[in-house]
C-alpha cells in the first residue's frame, strides 16, 4: 500500500524543483516570448497603424483647412481685383460719357450757331427777294 510521509525528501525537492523550473522556462522560451512578440507583433500593425491612421487624418484634416482658408483668401482678392477693375472701368466709361457728351454739345451749339447765323442772313437775303418779287407781281398785276 501506499505510504504517507510526511517528512520531506530535499533530494526529490530538489529534482521537482529543477524539473518545474526548467519546464517554466521552456514554456517561456518556447511558447510566452514568441506568442508576446506576435502580439506585440499584430497589435502595431491593428491599434498602432489605426493611431497612425489618426494622427494621419488629423494632418489631413489640418491641410485641408489650410487650402480652403488659402482658396478663401484668393477667392476673396479675386473678388476685391473685380471689383476694382469694375470700378476703375465705370469710372473710365464716366469720363468717356462725359467727355463725348461735352464734345457733342460743344458740336451741337456751335451748329446751332452756325443754323442761326445762316437762318439770320436768308432772312435778310429772303427780304430783299420778296421786295423785289412782290414789286414785279405789282407792277404785273397793276399793269
Amino acid at each position: 500500500m501506499a505510504e504517507l510521509s510526511l517528512v520531506p525528501n530535499p533530494t526529490l525537492l530538489v529534482v521537482q524543483t529543477g524539473i518545474f523550473l526548467t519546464n517554466v522556462w521552456l514554456v517561456n522560451t518556447l511558447i510566452l516570448k514568441p506568442y508576446q512578440k506576435l502580439k506585440a507583433a499584430r497589435d502595431q500593425a491593428t491599434v498602432g497603424n489605426q493611431d497612425e491612421a489618426r494622427r494621419t487624418l488629423q494632418e489631413v484634416a489640418t491641410i485641408s483647412e489650410a487650402i480652403k482658408q488659402k482658396t478663401t483668401a484668393a477667392l476673396e482678392q479675386a473678388r476685391q481685383s473685380i471689383k476694382s477693375a469694375r470700378d476703375q472701368a465705370q469710372n473710365q466709361q464716366a469720363q468717356l460719357t462725359a467727355a463725348a457728351n461735352a464734345e457733342s454739345q460743344t458740336f451741337l451749339d456751335g451748329f446751332r450757331t452756325d443754323l442761326k447765323t445762316n437762318l439770320a442772313s436768308e432772312r435778310a437775303k429772303s427780304n430783299e427777294i420778296l421786295g423785289t418779287l412782290s414789286d414785279e407781281i405789282f407792277k404785273k398785276l397793276l399793269n
